[in-house]
């Protein structure tokens, strides 16, 4: 029962605990910050197997930041100074930091950090999953189609061209806006798509990751200076297909083809959010690829059966 309660916590709130960290500590400690999430996230899985915290989440994030300030201080006692930020003024800021509306926008800048353009696209991507979502190496390889090796590279350069070039922790300019946004989309989509259709054997869907998308998009969304057609179109896309998960996998753990799937199964409350959002795509100018796969999900959706389905 711990392991579960950790896996989900770890899914939901790693990326999130990653980013309030490295918004205090500042992006040139982010290995030492993942570095001490993963420790805390371990510790928990080994100290909840007889009773599991009234408030979990609450004690993964004291954990966490008491483990960065103890791996900061030794580094800095090794530089003969001293760094002492548990106490005044420092120690309730951070404290502040972790209010839900702090979260929500220091994940939307780590998301603007993982696509700056200094980074190259398959950096992006990688860093992307790995610190907003929480991938292992092997998922994103796996996810990516790519050696675990490579993948660890990619990583490795990333930060260090976030160092070299002094990435800041904030959003971009308004001109540079939409451009990294086409990045920050395609994260969001390949993040949705490992859960959709998991490389995962044992568990063909993975229902946390594509909420994690579904998440990310609507964090996006609540901000004006990020919507356009596409993103609307993008999280139009994401409800329709989460609508059908509930249909996708048999009893016996199969993947069950459309033409077969229980329609009584597929989840309306989604798709209709799903029909606001493609309403709400129309009323930009921009077009994308986003808005070609959301028409057809929709096509499917509508149809009462698969021989009904408008194929022309």
């Amino acid at each position: 029962m711990e392991h579960k309660v950790v896996d989900h916590l770890f899914r939901h709130h790693y990326g999130k605990m990653v980013a309030i960290l490295t918004r205090f500590f500042g992006l040139s400690y982010i290995e030492t910050i993942e570095d001490a999430v993963q420790d805390t996230f371990i510790k928990a899985a080994s100290q909840w197997r007889t009773k599991i915290p009234d408030n979990p989440e609450g004690w993964l994030n004291r954990v966490a930041k008491n483990r960065t300030i103890d791996i900061l201080r030794s580094i800095q006692a090794e530089k003969n100074r001293n760094l002492s930020i548990t106490t005044g003024a420092s120690s309730l800021q951070i404290e502040e930091l972790f209010l839900d509306h702090e979260v929500a926008d220091s994940q939307l800048r780590m998301i603007f950090v993982a696509c700056h353009p200094s980074l190259h696209p398959s950096e992006q991507i990688a860093f992307a999953l790995k610190t907003i979502s929480g991938f292992s190496i092997k998922e994103i390889a796996a996810a990516l189609l790519t050696k675990e090796e490579t993948i660890a590279k990619r990583l490795l350069r990333a930060r260090k061209t976030i160092q070299d070039k002094n990435i800041q922790f904030q959003y971009p300019s308004p001109e540079t806006v939409q451009e990294r946004m086409a990045r920050v989309m395609e994260v969001i989509y390949l993040t949705f798509n490992e859960g959709f259709h998991s490389t995962n054997k044992e568990r063909l869907i993975k229902e946390d990751l594509c909420g994690e998308a579904i998440r990310l998009c609507q964090l996006l969304l609540k901000k004006e200076q990020f919507r356009s057609g596409s993103l609307y179109a993008l999280f139009a896309l994401l409800c329709f297909h989460m609508s059908r998960l509930e249909s996708k996998v048999s009893s016996d753990n199969q993947i069950v083809n459309l033409r077969y799937q229980d329609r009584t199964k597929w989840y309306f409350p989604l798709i209709k959010m799903g029909n606001s959002a493609m309403l709400k795509a129309t009323e930009y100018e921009d077009t994308s690829v986003y808005h070609y796969e959301a028409a057809i999900a929709s096509e499917h959706l509508n149809a009462k059966t698969f021989k009904d389905t408008n194929w022309k």
